[in-house]
């Protein structure tokens, strides 16, 4: 497997420890960011985004499965694992696979594209009622 991106790891690194700064640190100025439940493309947006899942989640962990890259171009595979705090998740740890395209500029994310199951979520919810 290659590495990914330093700006990749940089990026989840900062989701992890819900470090707000660094994870809006490690966007471009006109980033894009999407996944299944919309898009972000704004710094605050970015903020709200991490203050929403720190709400929602906690002892939040990584792990990347494959990563492989074509200049600034990148694809990374990856697992999140995630304690639930809300939405009948209280307690649930929840294992997440996913799947980001990513193009750097500058040593910064200039667009993420993260795929992953949102039916994960739904099973997790339905074990734990």
């Amino acid at each position: 497997m290659s590495q990914p991106h330093p700006a990749i790891t940089r990026l989840l690194d900062a989701w992890r420890a819900c470090d707000h700064e660094a994870y809006v640190g490690a966007f471009t100025q006109d980033f894009t960011s999407m996944d299944p439940y919309g898009g972000v493309k704004s710094f605050d947006g970015m903020r709200e985004h991490i203050s929403t899942l720190e709400a929602m989640w906690t002892d939040l962990d990584y792990e990347i499965t494959q990563a492989a890259s074509d200049g600034d171009v990148c694809a990374v595979s990856f697992t999140i694992h995630m304690t639930g705090k809300a939405e009948g998740l209280e307690g649930k740890r929840v294992s997440m696979p996913c799947m980001a395209f990513v193009t750097i500029e500058n040593d910064k994310i200039k667009v993420w594209n993260e795929l992953f199951d949102t039916g994960v979520l739904r099973k997790a919810r339905k074990a734990a009622a």
